[in-house]
């Protein structure tokens, strides 16, 4: 893959989401072990954005794969061998019938952006990460039905747009200190190691047993990006490469 060299800094310390101007970016970060020459990608991404940032995705991920590295993708799926009691299955399928956070809601109309489902994946795209089963257990349903039941959506009016506009973007390009603000609260905590920490050491538990045999490609939101980075970098991965891809306009 193309990119700048990194510095020597690892990148656990920076944003995988910057907003440059009115363009919201994700960054791409290679590391490389020094001994077995192996390679990790980590593709970051917005679940929501431009048709031509899916595009850009859809194609650099073609040529990751075409040139020998297994594809991870993130997802919390609906698994039918997850062993569930009665009560758990009653929730699950409640929340089957909620609409997608990620893909709904005022931000997603107002900015007129695309859903993650133009991306179009490598043939042996292997899904890692936890399911809804194992993500009810360890948040509870009080948490599980916060973060995923949207509620309805009003668009504001024409007046307000840019106000709401202004808003995204500020939250965008802040959103690692007010996450830390956030992360005082203790369920917050509770939910950001569930949600953040306990999904990256499956992903990267994954990862591990792949590099064994070939490169590896992570595609993961980008506030994922850091986290994956420092677990890296403790197994002796170096950067060796970055690129951010415009993902869309604020």
């Amino acid at each position: 893959m193309h990119g700048a060299p990194i510095r020597s800094r690892a990148q656990g310390s920076r944003a995988g989401l910057r907003v440059a101007g009115r363009r919201v970016e994700t960054a791409v970060w290679t590391l490389r072990h020094p001994r077995t020459g192996r390679t990790a990608t980590l593709v970051g991404t917005m679940h929501i954005g431009d048709a031509r940032y899916f595009d850009e995705l859809s194609e650099m991920l073609a040529g990751l794969a075409a040139g020998g590295a297994e594809v991870h993708l993130e997802g919390i799926a609906h698994r039918e061998d997850d062993r569930v009691t009665e009560w758990e299955r009653a929730r699950l399928a409640e929340a089957k019938g909620w609409r997608n956070p990620e893909t709904s809601g005022t931000a997603v109309t107002l900015l007129r952006v695309e859903s993650q489902s133009l991306l179009r994946l490598p043939e042996e795209t292997r899904n890692i990460d936890l399911s809804h089963a194992e993500l009810l257990r360890r948040l509870g349903w009080g948490a599980y039905r916060r973060l995923f039941a949207l509620g309805p959506t009003t668009l504001p009016g024409p007046g307000l747009a840019p106000i709401v506009r202004a808003a995204i973007r500020f939250q965008l390009r802040h959103s690692r200190g007010l996450e830390l603000l956030r992360s005082t609260r203790p369920g917050s905590r509770r939910v950001n190691r569930v949600v953040i920490d306990e999904r990256n050491a499956v992903a990267f538990a994954g990862a591990a047993d792949a590099l064994e045999r070939r490169d590896v490609v992570l595609v993961w939101g980008a506030d994922h990006l850091p986290g994956l980075a420092r677990l890296f970098a403790r197994a002796g991965y170096r950067p060796l490469a970055e690129r951010w891809l415009s993902a869309c306009a604020v």
